[in-house]
């Protein structure tokens, strides 16, 4: 239980440490003022492609920072938690994958802000369920769903989202990276997650009792019947 607490501990202060880093970077460019636009995923500009490590990083207003920063720190604390062996591998491959993506089939604008990512995340969460199929990774699956069931129509050009500038292909593309990373990976997380069960052990062993009577098919009813009678009415028995 303890183990289990530290553990949980560590994933938090882990998960929060990593969480500074996009809230430093926007409190840094609002103060400098200078065009985060510049910093961002341009595609297929040799000049963009600096974005696919900038761009996870910087954001255009505080809105927009606080409405990514929740669901990348909870999908950050359950990899790092429940996938704690594979975790660099997990967020490298869809940080940079998906930022790849963008570059190369995402609109001509300057694309920003970690809904690629987060949308990678929780995609290669759920889809892990589903391919490993363990009790815990089916219960993650279904746990993602149920709080980000409604960042499914993020992923269509839908009028509002057009209006807004929001990248629905960062979100497209994250989410088949996170396909992807999950298919990848799913033998090796299935693999470790099964190694971690532990058969069950009995620290003393218990004595084993017979359900009948040893001599119960060596002596017919009467002949038992008989002994218990002659038991009553020995004296030396």
């Amino acid at each position: 239980m303890e183990k289990d607490k530290s553990e949980i501990i560590s994933s938090i202060k882990f998960t929060l440490k990593l969480g500074i880093i996009p809230i430093i970077t926007f409190a840094l460019s609002y103060l400098s003022g200078y065009d985060i636009g510049l910093f961002g995923i341009r595609p297929r500009t040799v000049d963009g492609l600096w974005g696919i490590l900038t761009s996870p990083l910087i954001h255009g207003s505080l809105n927009h920072l606080f409405s990514n920063l929740p669901p990348l720190l909870f999908s950050i604390f359950l990899i790092h938690y429940f996938y704690k062996k594979y975790f660099f591998r997990i967020l490298i491959s869809n940080y940079l994958l998906t930022g790849i993506m963008v570059w190369c089939f995402a609109r001509d604008v300057s694309h920003i802000g970690a809904s690629g990512v987060v949308y990678a995340l929780i995609s290669f969460i759920f889809w892990t369920g589903i391919f490993v199929r363990n009790t815990i990774s089916i219960i993650l699956a279904l746990l993602v769903l149920v709080i980000y069931n409604g960042m499914f129509s993020g992923i269509l050009p839908l009028p509002d989202i057009i209006k807004n500038n929001i990248s629905w292909e960062s979100h497209l593309l994250g989410g088949l990276v996170g396909i992807l990373t999950a298919a990848w990976l799913k033998d090796a997380i299935r693999q470790n997650l099964n190694s971690k069960k532990k058969p069950r052990s009995y620290e003393v062993e218990e004595n084993q009792q017979a359900y009948l009577p040893p001599d119960t098919f060596d002596k017919t009813k009467w002949e038992r019947y008989m002994d218990e009678q002659k038991s009553k009415f020995d004296p030396f028995q």
